[in-house]
């Protein structure tokens, strides 16, 4: 588990909510759309699998990051697509959610 949702900043909650007093109703509610967000991605059940990682740092004598754009070499992403485990079709919704939850943050007090 990401993080421990009844102990992990578990003031974050309450700060969220004292403050919410002071929003509009549209504020408001994406502040709860946030919490419940901060939520679900806390819950999310997520492990790394470190069997996977044999040799990854090996190939860091090899690769020379500061001169290489990580969208171009891939090198950890390709790691990381093996060692760690959680479910990505929830994880994908849950991004999705979240874009949207930005996505609607910018538009905030503007003409739909």
């Amino acid at each position: 588990m990401l993080g421990d949702p009844a102990g992990f900043h578990s003031d974050i909650d309450n700060q969220v909510r004292e403050r919410m007093r002071h929003y509009g109703k549209e504020e408001r509610d994406l502040m709860l759309r946030m919490l419940k967000l901060r939520r679900r991605l806390l819950a999310l059940d997520l492990s790394i699998d470190n069997a996977e990682l044999t040799d990854f740092l090996a190939g860091f004598q090899k690769i020379r990051c500061v001169e290489t754009y990580c969208g171009d070499c891939r090198y950890c992403h390709r790691f990381a697509r093996r060692a760690v485990r959680f479910d990505r079709a929830e994880a994908e919704i849950l991004a999705g959610d979240i874009g949207d939850l930005l996505e609607d943050s910018m538009n905030i007090g503007t003409l739909k």
